[in-house]
């Protein structure tokens, strides 16, 4: 073979593998931009009856607050915030509405590992509604319904897409809430019952949460 054919024939080589690692390449990146738009959960799996939701990775850059307690009147409150960065706050408060009273009795902050925070967020994105639209939406289980206006639920969810300014437009808020089991009785409603406590019980162990649950036990006691 002719010094000339040689180096034809190298170079056909190199050129199909290059051809090849570049095909390789585009399908990679076009698999990984289809997996960045396609929506977080599958709109079936919706408790709030969700058409579409944002991306996983959008939706991962939203707080979500989660808080159990309190009341018309106040009370014991316990508010969960669960940030992009994995990090975890609790407190624990007592508000009185009639004296306009707060007062702060326990606070801890975690760092959680990114895979339990995702295991949190997604049961949490199950009831996050399509539309961010609070204070005028209030979003609860497919087919339930307030019971009057002092009807605050047991859990309330708030997911917030924080913006690069201040203003409302820019941070636009959704709130879910959980009706007590006896409020609301439908299929949705006892999967998210279930769906939100899970979520709830895969948060860390906390001094803080502890001691609410005693003094809201002493609380509903009377």
């Amino acid at each position: 073979m002719s010094r000339t054919s040689l180096l034809a024939k190298i170079t056909v080589r190199g050129d199909a593998s290059i051809m090849c690692r570049a095909a390789v390449a585009n399908v990679s990146v076009l698999l990984l931009c289809m997996s960045c738009g396609a929506p977080a959960i599958d709109p079936s799996t919706s408790l709030v009856g969700a058409k579409t939701l944002p991306s996983e990775a959008a939706l991962s850059s939203e707080i979500i607050y989660i808080r159990l307690g309190g009341g018309p009147d106040g009370g014991h409150s316990l508010t969960y915030e669960l940030r992009p960065d994995d990090s975890l706050s609790i407190t624990h408060k007592f508000s009185d509405y009639r004296s306009a009273a707060n007062t702060v009795k326990g606070q801890e902050t975690f760092r959680m590992s990114r895979d339990s925070a995702m295991s949190v967020r997604r049961l949490f994105w199950r009831v996050r509604p399509e539309k961010l639209d609070f204070p005028d939406g209030e979003h609860r289980p497919m087919g339930c319904t307030p019971i009057g206006s002092h009807d605050f639920g047991e859990v309330s969810i708030m997911f917030h897409a924080k913006g690069r300014t201040s203003s409302i437009e820019d941070n636009p808020m959704g709130q879910f809430r959980l009706p007590y089991a006896d409020g609301c009785k439908t299929p949705a409603a006892a999967e998210a019952r279930e769906v939100v406590w899970r979520a709830i019980h895969l948060l860390p162990a906390s001094k803080t949460a502890a001691a609410y649950e005693r003094d809201r036990a002493r609380e509903l006691r009377g």
